[in-house]
């Protein structure tokens, strides 16, 4: 039977592979089968600044055959825009990431004889948590919210991903920016890479209308920020003379035009990371450290409460009007398309629903403080990782089936999984020019993950959002209030790392 089983799924694998076969042949060679090499360019180490070409050689993954058994992976059970689409797909239905999805599985079950399961949660950290207390090895994987994987990780629910072996995290096929910033005392409890989507669709950026730039003879968007002049500054001039009472009853709502739409709460913390700020620092020993005692933090920070709170500016998504829609994300995001928003910033996955807009518009990185640098680009906190149970590690054998199976599956992924959706969905298929495609690469490449965020210490990042939607000010003196808080909960953190 098991044999059967697996010719099958060799079969399936073949009659699907040429559906999808141009997506993968213009990518990096990221086969299960065979030794991977990146080519990386290093930085200059002379005058001259010459670069050297270092090519980094990848062991292939050992064969192996796991005789059918199950490798079962908790996803959540979510409808909504975090709905995992990472791990099931039943079957072939000709859209892109899904049958991206099925080709992967298809190549990993194949190749080491394992039926891999999608199980679906309602409760997703609350099931992997009992799973574990109960020791019974329900799941090998989950994906599970990053705020659940901080908790998690606290309470000695999710193993430290580098005990497994197999896993090349300082490959291509793993989030370089992820593994330097998630990494807590050497120790990397929730991880992301090419086979993970839902946060790169939680990925903050900037879209604009081209049209109303093109109205109000805004210079080449895209210029400056190739050029690295996209400021805050720079940003926030070309806001002042967009809004307008368009029907004249002298309220500023949904029947107008603004020059500024974005959620006050989430774009307050998001523009204080592009400005390159955080209230949490790693020490030498990887351990988080609180900095509070900076006042350029603050400064920006108020100006970026003046921006959102200047009278008839910007609009919050959370306060705009939404008759006729089911919330006010919906409606801000017709309102997009209707030309009534010159720019909104929010997450990347509104790229896919702007495809069906007829209005011209365009993508763009987050503005910096200064120039000469790209922002930095956040993460929401709802975003799932990939994290693996403490039961993965009960056995050399069971952590040996984790460790090899979830590096197949990020390595599959780089040549199906990654390609569908930044190359053929998001880049061509979803954005208008090549210039947002350019934009997107370095949105990418400097997405930012804020361990303060996810670890919850102190509430910090709550603090800092709730005064940005309110537009009170005194940052300073609410995280002074929250000081001691923070830093026993710091402590708390070391401490369960040490045991």
């Amino acid at each position: 039977m098991v044999n059967i089983m697996k010719y099958a799924k060799q079969i399936r694998l073949l009659l699907c592979a040429a559906m999808l076969l141009p997506m993968a042949s213009s990518c990096a060679d990221g086969d299960v089968g065979g030794a991977v090499t990146d080519t990386a360019t290093f930085a200059a180490q002379s005058e001259q600044e010459q670069t050297t070409e270092v090519v980094q050689v990848i062991p292939a993954l050992p064969e192996r055959d796991f005789g059918g058994e199950t490798f079962t992976v908790l996803t959540n059970n979510r409808t909504d825009d975090y709905r995992s689409v990472e791990i099931m797909a039943d079957a072939m239905d000709g859209t892109l990431i899904n049958d991206a999805v099925y080709l992967r599985n298809a190549a990993v079950e194949s190749r080491f004889g394992i039926d891999l399961i999608a199980q679906p949660m309602d409760r997703e950290a609350k099931a992997l948590q009992n799973s574990v207390l109960a020791d019974d090895g329900a799941y090998d994987l989950a994906l599970i919210g990053m705020t659940d994987a901080g908790t998690l990780a606290q309470e000695g629910i999710l193993a430290d991903l580098r005990e497994l072996p197999h896993l090349t995290l300082d490959a291509p096929w793993w989030d370089q920016n992820a593994a330097r910033e998630l990494s807590l005392a050497g120790r990397l409890y929730m991880m992301l890479g090419d086979m993970n989507i839902n946060d790169k669709d939680m990925t903050w950026c900037l879209f604009f209308d081209k049209k109303l730039a093109a109205d109000f003879d805004l210079p080449d968007l895209y210029e400056l920020a190739a050029d690295k002049k996209w400021t805050f500054d720079v940003f926030t001039s070309l806001i002042r003379d967009v809004t307008s009472d368009v029907n004249g009853d002298g309220a500023f709502d949904d029947a107008d035009r603004w020059g500024h739409v974005t959620v006050y709460a989430r774009s307050a913390i998001a523009y204080l990371y592009s400005m390159g700020y955080a209230f949490i620092e790693k020490n030498s020993a990887d351990l988080p450290v609180l900095h509070l005692d900076q006042p350029e933090v603050y400064e920006a920070f108020d100006r970026i409460t003046e921006l959102f709170h200047s009278e008839n500016l910007c609009h919050d998504v959370e306060t705009m009007p939404f008759a006729g829609y089911p919330h006010q994300w919906r409606k801000c995001e017709a309102m997009f398309g209707a030309q009534q928003i010159l720019f909104y910033a929010e997450a990347m996955q509104n790229a896919e629903r702007f495809r069906t807009f007829e209005n011209d518009f365009g993508i763009l990185p987050l503005p910096s403080l200064e120039e000469g640098e790209y922002g930095r680009h956040m993460v929401w906190r709802e975003s799932y990782v990939t994290a693996a149970p403490t039961t993965a590690l009960v056995s050399e054998e069971q952590a040996e089936k984790v460790g090899l199976i979830l590096e197949a599956l990020q390595r599959e992924s780089h040549t199906t999984v990654l390609p569908a959706y930044y190359d053929k969905a998001l880049k061509s298929k979803f954005s208008r020019d090549e210039s947002s495609s350019e934009m997107i690469d370095i949105i990418f490449d400097t997405r930012y993950f804020d361990i303060a965020t996810y670890y919850g210490w102190g509430e910090l990042s709550s603090k800092v959002m709730n005064l940005g939607k309110n537009g009170k000010g005194g940052l300073a003196s609410e995280l002074e209030s929250i000081r001691e808080k923070t830093e026993n909960a710091l402590s708390a953190t070391a401490d369960a790392l040490a045991q």
